[in-house]
């Protein structure tokens, strides 16, 4: 039987994607891709040889399209064949291709940190799209990155390209097949697989993959929530942060001299940029096991829930009673 916890997993990511935009399937579609949600700062340019300009929810695109996130922000997109994708900080995609539903998409990962779903309701619900899937070996998604080819045939999963172009898949539910010029592993559900330049892809079993996407939440920053006063000389990097400027934000706490505020803010931050472990590893010594800073204790408490480390959460709360 599956934890229930993971069972809700795909439809928290889906929430924090789609939102209202619930009514898209409807709307007669004129282009390849719409941008259905944004945080910070993120830039489009309609070709290779095109100025990047601003963007803002709302905005659609065609295929060719650019997109890059800046430091501290995200952005969601949902492509004409219904499916799912999302940029976490410091990532450029381009649009190489978007067809009609399930006849197969293609995206080029240059960089970054990538989560995709195909939505759910494409065919009769997810078990009749997965096993049509299955059955007919058909590719919903091709991405390219600089040391593989992927090949979508699944419902969930992550796609991380680091500086030196190596690639990870990693997958929640369905399956994938990672390929490049020297072999290719199919990748399934819990298991996740990586490409460097010069090798064939290897594959390995994770014990729970749903820690690998904490980025994908529907958490967000507030300073005054757990720094109340807030302290003058933490005024800007509060107000950067609330204005939605998280790389701002970011760059004035890097200025800011050390404090528990200081640290409550950058745990914050952490935990909304997906990084649960800093965030536990900072909060830690100020909690002090639930006998330290109540705030403390209380973001502490929430970056264990979001890390899935929900036994210790509850024994942390229990003990700061």
């Amino acid at each position: 039987m599956r934890d229930p916890q993971q069972s809700r997993f795909p439809a928290v990511l889906r929430s924090c994607l789609i939102g209202a935009s619930a009514l898209l399937g409807s709307v007669a579609w004129a282009t390849d891709a719409e941008i259905i949600f944004l945080l910070g700062r993120v830039d489009v340019r309609d070709n290779a040889q095109g100025d990047w300009r601003g963007v803002k929810v709302g905005e659609q695109l065609n295929a060719g399209s650019f997109v890059r996130t800046r430091e501290g922000s995200q952005v969601a997109l949902l492509l004409r064949d219904q499916t799912q994708v999302r940029l976490n900080e410091q990532s450029t995609l381009q649009i190489r291709a978007v067809a009609a539903e399930g006849q197969g998409s293609t995206l080029d990962l240059l960089r970054g940190r990538l989560w995709a779903q195909v939505k759910q309701n494409v065919v009769t619900g997810l078990r009749a799209l997965t096993k049509t899937i299955n059955n007919n070996r058909d590719q919903i998604v091709r991405i390219n990155t600089p040391t593989a080819t992927v090949g979508i045939r699944g419902t969930d999963w992550e796609l991380v390209v680091g500086d030196a172009g190596e690639s990870t898949v990693t997958v929640f539910t369905g399956e994938v097949e990672m390929a490049n010029s020297l072999g290719s592993v199919a990748v399934a559900a819990n298991e996740q697989a990586t490409a460097v330049a010069g090798k064939a892809p290897v594959k390995s079993l994770l014990s729970n993959a749903r820690d690998r996407v904490q980025w994908v939440t529907a958490y967000r920053p507030a300073p005054r929530r757990w720094v109340s006063p807030m302290p003058a000389p933490l005024e800007p990097a509060a107000r950067a942060i609330e204005a939605g400027d998280f790389a701002v934000g970011l760059t004035e706490l890097d200025r800011a001299a050390p404090s528990s505020a200081t640290t409550l803010l950058r745990a914050d931050m952490a935990l909304f940029l997906g990084r649960a472990i800093d965030a536990i590893s900072a909060l830690q010594p100020l909690a002090a096991g639930g006998a330290g800073d109540p705030m403390a204790t209380a973001l502490l408490g929430r970056a264990l829930v979001v890390a899935g480390r929900t036994d210790e959460a509850r024994t942390l709360l229990s003990a700061g009673i």
